[in-house]
């Protein structure tokens, strides 16, 4: 046997017996085999709440399994800036900006301002506007994402997944 092939056999072994791997192949000419898709599916997709306070949106995710999710929002045609995608123009200046939210969510304090908001802390979003408002959420490692509120087209090239998202 030669000697990489050894070494690499080893190691493989190795991490089988450390991880406890369930479907183990050391011919690595052979195909990925189905019993790790088996043993590892899809996490169910998470549930967005969005509750619209005096002074913040408060943002929780309840099934998101520690994955990160940005978040993104416009309001119809006037505010487009934190849609994670296009952007808006303030006085001539381009803008956009998308917000990474903790695991479990977060909080996007009103009053942020468009030429130099702070992503993640604050928003430029009108909290009387909530009724107009479309989301967007998507999952930073494999892209999947999900869209809800306001029935705008805004986000229909992106992402037609309509998700499971409350807004209180």
């Amino acid at each position: 046997m030669n000697p990489h092939a050894r070494a690499w056999s080893l190691r493989t072994a190795r991490a089988c017996l450390v991880f406890g791997l369930l479907a183990c192949d050391t011919n690595t000419n052979t195909s990925t085999d189905n019993a790790l898709d088996q043993a590892n599916p899809d996490p169910p997709a998470p549930t967005f709440t969005l509750t619209w306070g005096e002074d913040a949106i408060d943002i929780t995710i309840d099934g998101g399994d520690g994955r990160r999710f940005w978040f993104g929002a416009v309001e119809g045609d006037d505010w487009t800036g934190e849609d994670c995608y296009l952007g808006d123009s303030v006085d001539g200046t381009a803008v956009r900006y998308c917000h990474l939210l903790p695991e479990a969510g977060g909080s996007l304090a009103f009053g942020g301002d468009p030429l130099d908001l702070v992503a993640g802390e604050e928003t430029a979003l009108d909290p009387d506007r909530r009724g107009r408002t479309r989301v967007y959420f998507v999952e930073l490692e494999s892209a999947a994402c999900w869209v809800g509120g306001a029935r705008l087209s805004y986000y229909d090239d992106v992402c037609t997944n309509e998700g499971a998202i409350t807004t209180q």
